[in-house]
């Protein structure tokens, strides 16, 4: 019997209008195994009639854009038994990475559905809000918010907003709970990683997983500017572990408290929550086609 897969093609999302998403689908798509609809995102969109697609006989919802496309998607597939799918054509492709697809490799991705392999994947819970990737709070926050402004969103523009963002040098006032433990740090960079990436294949926690039951604290606490263009490199290599003023815990748990007002991220998206964060993992709560 076929099952049925449903395309959301995010058309605000990255590159995605570069590509013809339609075609694409009836080149790539195993139709023997498959029948197929699609749902365009555009700038304004009927959320009722949005909301009813899932409510039809639907076995895959394929997430076409980048990880705010995943983020919205898997958020709406968490609480049933639904499939995620990617097409990985958003601008970061974080989570994708992290799971082996190639960034706008198209048919590669139509290779993994065609494939049909599944993960059971951990989903990450701040509040009432699903993640998959990371939460961060401090400069990563501010630089989601930049970039989710920015007409053209790509690896340059989002490095010139990480460089004009580190100066000044501003670091965070942050309270957190551990284990029934608390403290406070001051940090430029504070996040909770369920995956290894933030997106353009850059992350510094190349040894987190998304599925392995756990979440990834990491915080980069003061340092000397002089030391900024080592711990750079240190973060491209992936060898964070280079850098003493970076500081890591694993947890299943964390409850953070953001001392001075601040905005924080998640997956990208600059979310305004108030001060206070309960963060818990979800493990496998999401099964997910992978390459």
């Amino acid at each position: 019997m076929k099952k049925n897969i449903l395309f959301v093609v995010n058309n605000l999302s990255g590159s995605v209008a570069k590509y013809n998403i339609p075609k694409c689908i009836d080149i790539f798509l195993d139709k023997e195994q498959y029948d197929y609809k699609t749902y365009f995102i555009d700038n304004v969109h009927d959320e009722s009639a949005y909301s009813s697609l899932f409510d039809s006989k639907v076995d895959i919802v394929v997430a076409v854009g980048g990880d705010g496309t995943i983020l919205e998607m898997g958020t709406k597939l968490v609480e049933n038994n639904l499939t995620l799918g990617i097409v990985p054509i958003g601008s970061g492709n974080g989570l994708a990475s992290h799971l082996g697809y190639l960034p706008r490799n198209i048919e590669a991705a139509f290779n993994a559905i065609n494939n049909g392999k599944t993960i059971d994947l951990d989903v990450a819970k701040a509040n009432n809000k699903y993640f998959f990737s990371n939460l961060g709070v401090g400069l990563d926050a501010i630089i989601a918010k930049k970039f989710k402004t920015k007409k053209k969103r790509n690896f340059l523009s989002y490095a010139y907003l990480t460089i004009s963002s580190i100066f000044p040098r501003r670091f965070y006032k942050i309270k957190y709970t551990l284990n029934n433990q608390t403290k406070e740090v001051e940090a430029m960079l504070f996040n909770v990683f369920n995956s290894s990436f933030y997106g353009y294949n850059v992350g510094i926690l190349p040894w987190a997983s998304a599925t392995d039951g756990m979440l990834d604290l990491v915080y980069l606490s003061k340092f000397n500017i002089l030391k900024m263009p080592f711990i750079a490199i240190c973060i491209l290599l992936k060898k964070p572990n280079w850098v003493k003023e970076m500081h890591y815990e694993q947890m299943d748990h964390i409850e953070i408290e953001q001392i001075e007002k601040g905005d924080f991220q998640l997956d990208g998206d600059p979310i305004k929550n108030g001060k206070h964060l309960n963060v818990s993992i979800l493990p496998g709560k999401l099964k997910t086609i992978i390459p």
